[in-house]
């Protein structure tokens, strides 16, 4: 009777683990389907910065609230003929200035002035170009009745495979 109770319980606990473990895997070749999709805009060093600073935002909204926004703004700029870029936290988008935008992670990340600099880290075929309904844009009360300082870094491109971080920190 001891082998016939042994002998059940070890096949229930192989097929719980043998059906737990295959669900994990679908479940995570969905999810990077779908962020490839979008992931897939952006070269893979600006990626990373991205990630980088979602991550730090996270951080800050598990502390107590400082970080309650989910926008990022990538600005490209001309400077004394080097290029640079900003990645900033923002609280709206202005959708006057976006040349498009992708949402990683349940946060948007818009794109302004790829013409400047940013040909090579961007790639604007596959933006979105539409409005965005869901994030606050720049006629919202967000935007126009919050104080608001944006954190973030600013980075010299070099090439495309090449950013120097120059500043991290508010902006």
């Amino acid at each position: 009777m001891k082998k016939i109770i042994y002998t059940v319980i070890v096949i229930v606990c192989f097929s719980f683990v043998f059906c737990c473990k295959n669900r994990t895997k679908t479940t995570i070749s969905i999810h990077k389907q779908e962020l490839d999709d979008d992931q897939q805009a952006i070269s893979s060093i600006l990626l990373n910065e991205l990630n980088d600073l979602i991550q730090f935002n996270d951080s800050l909204k598990k502390l107590g609230g400082y970080s309650d926004t989910n926008i990022f703004l990538v600005d490209f700029y001309n400077e004394d003929s080097s290029c640079y870029v900003k990645i900033m936290r923002y609280h709206y988008y202005d959708g006057s200035k976006m040349d498009g935008y992708v949402i990683i992670k349940d946060n948007l990340i818009v794109f302004n002035n790829i013409s400047e600099c940013g040909f090579d880290l961007v790639y604007s075929d596959n933006l979105h170009k539409n409005r965005i309904r869901d994030f606050p844009d720049e006629n919202s009360d967000k935007a126009i009745h919050t104080d608001f300082d944006p954190i973030g870094k600013r980075f010299k491109i070099h090439n495309k495979d090449s950013l120097e971080l120059l500043y991290f920190g508010f902006l």
